[in-house]
C-alpha cells in the first residue's frame, strides 16, 4: 500500500505501477508466505474539490484500472490485498474503507489483523464486519489520536497495525494524511516497516516491496507513532 501528498500525475502514476508490480510479485512477502496480493484493491484522492473513490474484487495488477486525471494538490491511499482468511472476500472487503466522525470523513487502508471478536465487544457490534473495518469504527469512535492509536497497538493487535488514513472536513474541506508503521512480529521486519519517500513534486508513505519497483528511499517510518504526511 501507499499514501501520496503531492501535485504530480506523474508521480502518482509511478507509485501505482509500483504496487500494481508488488502486488504481482511480492519478492520480500514471499518469505513469509505473502507471495502475491491478489484479493481486490481499491484507492481514494482527494484534491480539495473532486473525491475520486473506487474497489474493486479483482487482483490491482489484472484490472488495468486506468487513474483519473486529477489536478492540482492531491491526497491519496492505495491498498492492494492480500486477505488473511477466506471469511471476508469480495469488493465490500476491498480497502480503502469509510467512515465518519465528528465533522470529518474518514479513509483507512489497513495491513495486518486486529481482533474482529474484542473489537466487537468494544463497540456493541453485533453485524458481520471485517477487523480492518472495525478498527475502522473504533477510530471513528474515539477519533484520530495518539490515546485511540495506542489503545489499538496494546489491546487489539494479534499482528500488525500498518495504517493509512485519510481525513477531509466536512466543513471546511482540510484534509490530513496519517500514518503508522507497527507490528508484534519483528522478524518480520523487513516485510511489514514502511518507508517515507522525498518525490520531486511531494511525498509517500509505501510498503517495502515498492522499494524493488522505482520508488527509491531508505528512510524507514518511525516505529509505533501516529505520523502526519
Amino acid at each position: 500500500m501507499f499514501a501520496y501528498k503531492g501535485n504530480s500525475q506523474e508521480e502518482l502514476n509511478n507509485l501505482y505501477n509500483a504496487l500494481k508490480e508488488s502486488a504481482r510479485n511480492d519478492t520480500i512477502g514471499s518469505k513469509f508466505g505473502y507471495a502475491n496480493h491478489p484479493d481486490g484493491f481499491g484507492y481514494v484522492i482527494y484534491n480539495g474539490q473532486n473525491i475520486y473513490y473506487y474497489r474493486s474484487e479483482n487482483p490491482i495488477y489484472e484490472e488495468n484500472v486506468k487513474l483519473p486525471e486529477v489536478t492540482g494538490d492531491m491526497y491519496a491511499i492505495f491498498l492492494a490485498r492480500k486477505a488473511s482468511g477466506k471469511k471476508h472476500m469480495g469488493v465490500m472487503y476491498s480497502h480503502p474503507f469509510m467512515d465518519d466522525y465528528s465533522n470529518n470523513l474518514i479513509y483507512l487502508a489497513h495491513n495486518g489483523s486486529v481482533s474482529e471478536d474484542e473489537l466487537k465487544k468494544e463497540l456493541n457490534y453485533r453485524y458481520d464486519a471485517s477487523d480492518s473495518e472495525l478498527a475502522l469504527k473504533y477510530i471513528s469512535k474515539y477519533g484520530i489520536n495518539s490515546d485511540t492509536i495506542n489503545n489499538l497497538m496494546k489491546n487489539y493487535t494479534t499482528s500488525s497495525l500498518n495504517l493509512l488514513m485519510l481525513s477531509i472536513s466536512k466543513t471546511d474541506k482540510k484534509r490530513s494524511l496519517y500514518y503508522l508503521n507497527y507490528y508484534i512480529n519483528k522478524d518480520k521486519h523487513e516485510y511489514s516497516d514502511m518507508y517515507k519517500v522525498h518525490l520531486t513534486h511531494g511525498d509517500a508513505v509505501i510498503s517495502s516491496t515498492l522499494r524493488l519497483h522505482g520508488i527509491n528511499t531508505d528512510e524507514k517510518v518511525p516505529f509505533g507513532k501516529l505520523m502526519e504526511l
